[in-house]
């Protein structure tokens, strides 16, 4: 988990930090992780749009705790 303050690197992110954003379980953040590396990575967090089962209310979640 990165310093308080500051965002989580989906590209370089674990699965265990995914986790630390409420609402994240261990599929959500599989998922995640699978599309990073079968995509090479994300270019945006906008990206985050095209992981399977990730609805909006999430993204929000994610997009507020995350960069790219």
């Amino acid at each position: 988990m990165p310093p308080k303050g500051q965002k989580l690197d989906l590209n370089t992110c674990t699965r265990e930090d995914l986790k630390q954003i409420q609402g994240v379980g261990d599929y959500m953040a599989e998922s995640i992780i699978q599309y990073r590396d079968e995509h090479g990575g994300f270019d945006s967090i906008e990206e985050l749009r095209n992981v399977y089962n990730l609805k909006d209310p999430m993204f929000e979640k994610i997009r507020s705790q995350a960069r790219v």
